[in-house]
């Protein structure tokens, strides 16, 4: 009986002193999670508020930039720009463990938008060691599903689309030479016959 209540009064203390640690995802249209380091502990909620453009909050893998690690991922979240409600996802925190986090966004991960929960100050898990492995990584994975917390005021969205490029094709007159007679793509011209003005096709 006494046990009971001791465990229910430990339960409450926790509850009293459980805390949200606040990270900005975005703003400004710059590239970053702010703050880049948090201190929590267990029974906290880390809650990520996306501001604009469209960004993820994925846990990573210590020493592997820019790759899942499973713990929770929110998804890619598009934030229009007159959003009145801002997107937010909220994570239980259940150890002082490190866990870093980064956005699966195109190349937003390798130029510096991560940052680390509980960083240790040296090794894999600091804050300086996981940007310099995710600034070589080749790729930037995202997570296959939305997991691990508590996703709000969003619709679900998709990774943005590269850009295309696009080619002209345009008529140039060139010297007429023995290794040019017919249209082709590419043409050097070493001068080995007088020219005259001829048509020919190239990208």
């Amino acid at each position: 009986m006494h046990f009971s209540k001791t465990v229910a009064l430990v339960a409450q203390a926790g509850a009293a002193f459980a805390a949200i640690k606040n990270v900005n995802v975005g703003g400004n249209k710059q590239l970053v999670f702010a703050p880049t380091s948090i201190t929590a502990n267990p029974g906290d909620t880390v809650r990520f508020t996306f501001l604009d453009q469209n960004h993820t909050a994925t846990a990573g893998t210590p020493g592997q930039g820019c790759k899942p690690g499973g713990q929770f991922n929110s998804g890619f979240v598009n934030v229009a720009a007159n959003a009145g409600t801002k997107p937010t996802f909220d994570v239980a925190v259940t150890s002082t463990q490190p866990q870093v986090v980064y956005c699966a966004q195109a190349q937003h991960c390798q130029v510096g938008m991560v940052m680390v929960i509980n960083p240790s100050a040296t090794g894999a898990t600091s804050l300086a060691a996981y940007k310099a492995v995710s600034a070589k990584a080749k790729t930037n994975t995202p997570a296959k599903a939305v997991n691990g917390g508590v996703l709000k005021n969003a619709t679900p969205a998709k990774a943005a689309k590269k850009a295309r490029r696009t080619f002209e094709r345009r008529p140039c007159f060139e010297p007429q030479t023995d290794k040019n007679r017919y249209p082709s793509f590419f043409s050097i011209d070493f001068g080995w016959n007088k020219p005259f003005g001829h048509t020919r096709w190239h990208g």
